[in-house]
């Protein structure tokens, strides 16, 4: 016992001591500013996606896009029992990105596409089924976010 003790007093000082911070915890490191953006698709993952996407366009950065995301959410069945009824439920989520570097002289749309996918099983009880979907769907569409946050900041 004093050992794990002493041992997580070592690991604690030992992450202090190095500099250790989370990779995104100070949004001011980016390199790159969004000037323009527009958002459709799923009014609830937007409202999330735009709570988030706030913070990109403070930066004064030499690199400036103007972007245009289009989010969708797909529910399938996955499995079924033997009498039809679906006892797994697969959610895809796909993000894409359109963008356009403002500083480049020659104007030139890109693509790209973010997706996610799990597959949950059903509970019987639909409230905490709905409650359990959203939660997942919105920690995908973070996930997504983040994937075309750190795209974006290693375009060269």
């Amino acid at each position: 016992m004093i050992k794990k003790f002493i041992y997580l007093i070592m690991l604690t000082f030992y992450f202090t001591g190095c500099g250790f911070s989370p990779m995104y915890s100070d949004k001011s490191k980016t390199n790159f500013m969004i000037t323009d953006a527009k958002i459709e698709g799923n009014s609830e993952i937007n409202k999330v996606i735009e709570s988030k996407i706030k913070n990109y366009f403070k930066n004064n950065n030499e690199k400036k896009y103007k972007i245009k995301i289009e989010t969708s959410l797909n529910k399938s069945s996955a499995a079924k029992d033997a009498t039809g009824k679906s006892t797994n439920l697969k959610l895809t989520t796909n993000l894409n990105l359109t963008y356009i570097v403002e500083n480049i002289e020659e104007i030139d749309e890109k693509n790209r596409s973010f997706s996610e996918s799990i597959t949950l099983k059903i509970n019987d009880n639909n409230y905490e089924q709905n409650t359990y979907e959203k939660i997942i769907i919105k920690n995908m569409f973070k996930k997504l976010f983040n994937k075309m946050i750190f795209y974006l900041s290693t375009i060269k």
